[in-house]
C-alpha cells in the first residue's frame, strides 16, 4: 500500500495500453469486522471481471489484470487498519494500490487508461479560501477561464496556476451502498475532460482543488486562474517520459 502524491497521478496518466482497470472503494476504519471491507472489495472485483468479459476482454487477459486485486483480497494485513478509502490500478502483470485519506465512490473503470478523477479530492489543501479569493480578484483582470477549450489550451501551455474541479465530474453509483462499473468508452465527458486538464496542470507545476459545487468559484465543472505569460514553468516529466 502506498500514500498518494501528485507525482503518482502523472505516472498513472502515462501508463496506457488496453486493458487497464481502476478500482475505488470507500473503507470504514471503525468497522470491527475487517471482512466487511474485504467482502465489498471482492464484490467490486467480481463485477469488474464480469463487465470486462462481457465487453470482450479475453479471459486470459482478465486473469492477468485481476492478479493484483485478488492478491489484495486474500491478504489479511491491509484490512486490519484501513484508511478512509483505497484505489488500485491494475494492468497485465502490474498493480499499484493506495490508501486514501478521504472516501471515494465505489467505482470500477476499464479501458485503455486509468481513471483519475476520483483521486482529485486528495489533492486539495487548506488554502481553499485563499485560492477562491484569488480567483475573484483575478477575474476582474481577465485572468480566469471556464470555457473548456480555452482552459485546455491554457493548461497545455502551462498558464494555469490553480485549477478548480467540481466533485460532480466523478461518476457515482445511484445508491450510497451500491457500486458502479464503467467502461471508458462510456466515461462521461466531464470526467474525461477533468482527467486531461488535471494532468496538464500538474505537469506544469500548477495546483488542483476539487470542491463541492457550492464551493466552486463559478457554477461550472472546471474553472482556473491564469499565470502571467512571463512566468510559465518548464513541464515536469515522469520516469516513463513526458506526458502528452
Amino acid at each position: 500500500m502506498r500514500v498518494l502524491h501528485p507525482e503518482d497521478l502523472l505516472q498513472l496518466a502515462a501508463d496506457r495500453g488496453e486493458p487497464r482497470l481502476s478500482l475505488f472503494l470507500p473503507t470504514d476504519r471503525n468497522e470491527p469486522d475487517r471482512s466487511v471491507n474485504q467482502a465489498r472489495w471482492g464484490n467490486l472485483v467480481h463485477d469488474a471481471k464480469a463487465a470486462m468479459r462481457a465487453d470482450g476482454v479475453p479471459a486470459a487477459r482478465v486473469r492477468q489484470i485481476l492478479n493484483g486485486p485478488l492478491d489484495l483480497l486474500a491478504d489479511a494485513w491491509p484490512w486490519d487498519r484501513p484508511d478512509r478509502g483505497m484505489a488500485m490500478f491494475a494492468g497485465p502483470g502490474s498493480a499499484r494500490c493506495y490508501w486514501l485519506p478521504r472516501p471515494v465512490p465505489t467505482l470500477a473503470t476499464f479501458g485503455d487508461r486509468f481513471a483519475l478523477c476520483p483521486l482529485f479530492p486528495m489533492l486539495s489543501t487548506k488554502t481553499e479560501e485563499r485560492a477562491r479569493a484569488t480567483y475573484r480578484r483575478l477575474s476582474r483582470d481577465g485572468r480566469t477561464v471556464t470555457e473548456p477549450s480555452e482552459l485546455f489550451a491554457a493548461a497545455d501551455r502551462g498558464r494555469v496556476e490553480t485549477l478548480f474541479v467540481s466533485t460532480t465530474v466523478t461518476p457515482r453509483p445511484h445508491k450510497h451502498d451500491d457500486h458502479l462499473i464503467v467502461p471508458l468508452s462510456q466515461y462521461p465527458d466531464p470526467a474525461r475532460q477533468a482527467d486531461i486538464a488535471v494532468v496538464a496542470v500538474l505537469r506544469h507545476g500548477g495546483r488542483v482543488l476539487s470542491l463541492p459545487p457550492r464551493r466552486m468559484p463559478e457554477q461550472v465543472p472546471m474553472a482556473a486562474t491564469l499565470r502571467h505569460s512571463t512566468l510559465l514553468p518548464a513541464p515536469k516529466t515522469t520516469a516513463e517520459g513526458a506526458l502528452s
